[in-house]
């Protein structure tokens, strides 16, 4: 007989709200990038040159 870890086999899909979370964990995920990117931008902006510097301007 086969051990399962909560008594019985359980399918992840079947589970309720499984895709659900899935989505606001991926919804989250990309909200930090933004964020944070966003933030780095302000943070690291000094250290971008601009156009008009590289076109001699």
């Amino acid at each position: 007989m086969r051990w399962f870890p909560l008594g019985r086999p359980v399918d992840p899909i079947a589970c309720p709200g499984f895709l659900t979370e899935t989505f606001i964990l991926a919804a989250h995920g990309v909200t930090l990038y933004v964020i944070f990117s966003l933030i780095e931008g302000r943070v690291t902006g000094w250290a971008v040159r601009s156009d008009s510097f590289a076109a001699g301007g």
